[in-house]
């Protein structure tokens, strides 16, 4: 997915924050973005005017946020000396509109207020307009769809890299399983063998079931992070509460999602497959940050919003490395690859005693075992990568805590995130890590020269960090939505057993 360029103008401190908190946003969601702020303070080596030009006619994904000030960029009526960088970006931008005739489709444009609507030229008024935050996920699509029409080149797939891999596909493990229940009917020597296998059958199915339910709190809290606390958090830096109507329009949306986040993960916590101990975290920790939030909003109270808001951010300190522990330590107690072994002495069995008349369930049920190693060899990949990204993400957001003292954090810590990170980057060769690698090294330089700027270079390399464990974070997501099929079929078999 080619990154996307923000062409913006900087009207007021709050239409400033909106912009930079949609670019966090869309980086959370695995965009990759080119945002004026990270240049940092300093500006760009080349200056403002060089850079802005360089994004605008070198971008293959532009958002434009229009606003009266974008507008008189647009018509190039901005007063002498004010915004040179974005009347540069608006001039390039509308040239390439201009060169490309009908063929536009490298830009959209993007509203916070729907006032700004009148703002739109009629050239390119044709063009989806997104409203924020209302019209994020379409945002959202529109710019994934790059990925298709334009697309990275990728290297060659690298067998032992859980991002250029595929999740294992379980409905061929799912139809050998059931194959196993008409073997079991029609064969007396079957039966008897499965049946020695029953207790690991029981135990894989319910590890699955305990697999999947933490992987569903984990990317419950990930969602609460980036669709409510990250964005409650810039609406109270915008220092507009409680007097903008706006504002708390925002904070009520932001709020019904966190519910509807916290009832998702009460449903988890209801399936009885975790101990109540794992997730008792759910009413004494996230219930009271609700209930101080709800209150807040109510009674238009700042000081219960920012307690409500420090009960999350405690809760998040916490909860997603306890469950990621969880996850991995269920992942281990899987036995997966004793399960399969097992399969394969039973399938032995049956090439001794299968007649003709039933080679095509023995074929199937062999292919299901085959297919069922795989997935073993997949998920272990994919919850220790999982695992380990966990553990860099804590580090970074532990340092990221400490802003403004990053660079005294950062220098005592980053020899123990460099020993953590090396092992993971080691012989990858797909384009995420990559970057992450070179922003590792340009981070490292920063911190051994005093007159870079570190925070620009440690932003950079947390965002590409973030973006990394995004990618591990969905892969396994992807492969654990697949596991509900198997553990079905496999109480189906063991309901044959009984």
């Amino acid at each position: 997915m080619p990154p996307v360029f923000i062409s913006y103008t900087h009207d007021s401190v709050e239409h400033k924050a909106r912009t930079h908190a949609l670019a966090d946003r869309l980086r959370h969601d695995g965009v990759m973005v080119v945002c004026d702020r990270d240049c940092g303070p300093g500006g760009p080596p080349d200056g403002w005017d060089k850079w802005s030009e360089t994004q605008a006619e070198n971008a293959e994904v532009v958002l434009l946020v229009f606003t009266v000030s974008y507008r008189r960029c647009w018509d190039g009526k901005q007063p002498p000396g004010m915004r040179r960088g974005a009347t540069y970006e608006a001039h390039v931008i509308r040239q390439r509109i201009y060169n490309g005739g009908s063929n536009i489709d490298f830009c959209r444009v993007v509203i916070f207020d729907k006032s700004d609507m009148e703002h739109i030229p009629m050239r390119i008024a044709s063009l989806q307009i997104f409203e924020m935050p209302r019209n994020y996920d379409n945002l959202l699509k529109w710019v994934r769809s790059f990925s298709e029409v334009v697309g990275l080149e990728m290297p060659p797939n690298d067998p032992d890299d859980v991002l250029s891999q595929q999740p294992t596909d379980t409905e061929q493990i799912r139809q050998g399983l059931l194959a196993l229940g008409p073997l079991m009917r029609m064969i007396q020597e079957i039966r008897v063998a499965a049946t020695q296998f029953r207790n690991d059958l029981k135990h894989a199915k319910q590890q699955l079931e305990v697999l999947r339910a933490y992987k569903d709190l984990h990317d419950g809290l990930h969602m609460l992070q980036i669709q409510c606390y990250a964005q409650i958090e810039t609406e109270i830096s915008l220092d507009s509460f409680p007097n903008s109507e706006e504002g708390m329009d925002n904070l009520h949306n932001y709020l019904q999602r966190l519910h509807e986040l916290a009832y998702d993960m009460e449903q988890v916590a209801a399936r009885e497959s975790i101990p109540a101990k794992q997730t008792s975290w759910i009413e004494e920790e996230l219930s009271p940050a609700l209930q101080a939030l709800d209150d807040a909003l109510t009674s238009r109270d700042e000081k219960k919003l920012i307690d409500g808001v420090a009960l999350l951010r405690a809760m998040l300190a916490i909860r997603p490395s306890t469950i990621n522990t969880c996850l991995y330590m269920t992942a281990e107690g899987l036995q997966l690859p004793i399960l399969v072994n097992h399969l394969r002495t039973l399938a032995d069995e049956m090439a001794t005693h299968a007649t003709e008349d039933v080679m095509g369930f023995v074929v199937l049920f062999q292919q299901g075992v085959d297919r069922m190693s795989d997935l073993s060899t997949h998920l272990e990949k994919l919850v220790e990568s999982h695992h380990a990204w966990q553990e860099v993400d804590n580090k970074l957001r532990s340092i990221a805590g400490g802003i403004p003292k990053v660079p005294n954090d950062l220098k005592r810590s980053w020899p123990m995130v460099k020993k953590k990170l090396l092992p993971l980057l080691n012989g990858k060769t797909d384009p995420y890590t990559r970057s992450l690698q070179a922003y590792a090294e340009a981070l490292e330089n920063a911190l051994s020269d005093k007159g870079v700027e570190i925070h620009k270079n440690f932003r950079r390399f947390r965002h590409q960090a973030a973006l990394v464990f995004f990618k591990i974070n969905s892969a396994l997501k992807a492969q654990c939505d697949k596991l509900p099929d198997l553990a079905a079929a496999l109480d189906t078999i063991l309901g044959m057993m009984q």
